[in-house]
C-alpha cells in the first residue's frame, strides 16, 4: 500500500492520542534522549543542576556521566539526582527507601548519590565516565553533577529513558 506521508498515530479509547505515559507497553520500547550538557566547563569545587525533565511514561532512566580527567589521580565527578510530582519540583526527594527490599527496622533512606571514584579510562583517554540505572520514582527528574576537585573539568551528561 502506497504511503499517504501521514504520520501513524496510536489511538485508545473514543480515539484520544495516547502519550509514552498512557499508552503502556511500547513495541518497540518507548525511549528519549535528554541531552544535559556536552563537554560543559565545570570550575573547580562547582556543582550545577539541570531542570526538571519529564520522565513521565518512563520505567527507567540511565544517566552517562563523562568528565575530563588526565589520571585517576585526579579525582572523579559525582552525581546526584531527585524526583518530584511536578516540574517546580514539588515534594522533590533525592533519599529514597525500598521496601520491596522488606527491611528490618529501624529503616533509614538512602541517597541518591553516585560517586564517580574508579571510573578513569587511563591517560591515554584522558576522561572518566559511567552510567546509573534508576528506576522512575516521580513524574520529574533533576540531575545535579558535582565536580569536586580542585581542577576545571569538561563534562558531559545525557540521559536514557526507556520504558
Amino acid at each position: 500500500m502506497p504511503s499517504t506521508g501521514k504520520k501513524k498515530v496510536a489511538l485508545g479509547k473514543k480515539g484520544a492520542i495516547l502519550t509514552a505515559a498512557t499508552r503502556g507497553p511500547c513495541n518497540p520500547a518507548c525511549s528519549e534522549v535528554f541531552k544535559l550538557w556536552t563537554d560543559r566547563e565545570f570550575p573547580p569545587s562547582i556543582g550545577y543542576s539541570t531542570n526538571w525533565l519529564k520522565v513521565d511514561g518512563y520505567r527507567y532512566i540511565n544517566v552517562f556521566v563523562e568528565y575530563s580527567q588526565e589520571s585517576a589521580a585526579d579525582g572523579c565527578v559525582d552525581l546526584n539526582l531527585s524526583f518530584a510530582l511536578d516540574a517546580n519540583g514539588k515534594l522533590s526527594a533525592n533519599n529514597f527507601l525500598n521496601m520491596e527490599e522488606n527491611p528490618g527496622s529501624p529503616q533509614t533512606t538512602v541517597e541518591t548519590m553516585v560517586k564517580g571514584t574508579g571510573t578513569s579510562s587511563g591517560g591515554q583517554h584522558n576522561r572518566g565516565s559511567y552510567v546509573v540505572r534508576w528506576p522512575v520514582m516521580g513524574p520529574y527528574c533533576r540531575a545535579y553533577v558535582y565536580n569536586f576537585t580542585p581542577v576545571a573539568r569538561k563534562v558531559s551528561c545525557w540521559v536514557y529513558a526507556t520504558s
